[in-house]
């Protein structure tokens, strides 16, 4: 399939009219004793293992995980069951996603754009990097610090970031993106590409 694009294609960005208003919480200093964790794969077999295997390598008495299945998969007993007999410091999420963010500190993910919107709401990123891998890190052009790699130990890593300015002037970056990723509709440039054909 060959395709020739000699004719130049004007995009114009209206906004988005879904509402993503969540109501934002200061992020957090980690100073207590257990840490909670939102894990979020992508709708990908293989994502999800890969996910859950990294989480089950890093269970400890400190770490609680909330395992968030992309909902074509939720309904899945395979899937399910394999994060039910992990372990009782994985569980699976039935709630509501801005419930899940209100009691996580950390969103452990990979390619999931919902990453903006745990971040608007004050969770951390943390990006599960796989090796030798092209990067699926929707925050790829500014994440260099919040990158963490399957031989490394998750609590020690969290706990690391906050001993590292460079770790949290990045942090900052982020919130200031995700502020600015979803823009609002804009019914009055909508309606003039309507017209205009």
């Amino acid at each position: 399939l060959e395709i020739d694009f000699k004719k130049k294609v004007k995009v114009t960005n209206v906004g988005i009219i879904k509402n993503r208003n969540f109501s934002y919480k200061k992020n957090l200093k980690v100073k207590k004793k257990r840490i909670n964790i939102l894990v979020m794969p992508e709708g990908i077999p293989y994502e999800i293992k890969y996910m859950l295997d990294f989480c089950i390598k890093n269970i400890d008495t400190n770490v609680n995980f909330t395992f968030r299945l992309h909902p074509i998969y939720r309904k899945k007993k395979e899937y399910v069951n394999l994060i039910i007999n992990s372990g009782n410091k994985i569980k699976i999420s039935e709630n509501q996603l801005s419930n899940d963010f209100s009691k996580n500190d950390f969103i452990l993910y990979r390619g999931t754009a919902a990453v903006i919107d745990a971040i608007n709401f004050g969770l951390i990123p943390i990006y599960l990097k796989e090796k030798d891998e092209i990067s699926v890190d929707p925050l790829f052009e500014l994440n260099k610090n919040h990158i963490i790699s399957y031989e490394n130990d998750l609590e020690k890593f969290s706990l690391n970031l906050y001993k590292k300015k460079k770790s949290i002037k990045e942090l900052k970056n982020f919130q200031d993106f995700s502020k600015r990723y979803y823009n609002r509709f804009n019914l009055q440039k909508f309606n003039k590409i309507l017209k205009n054909g």
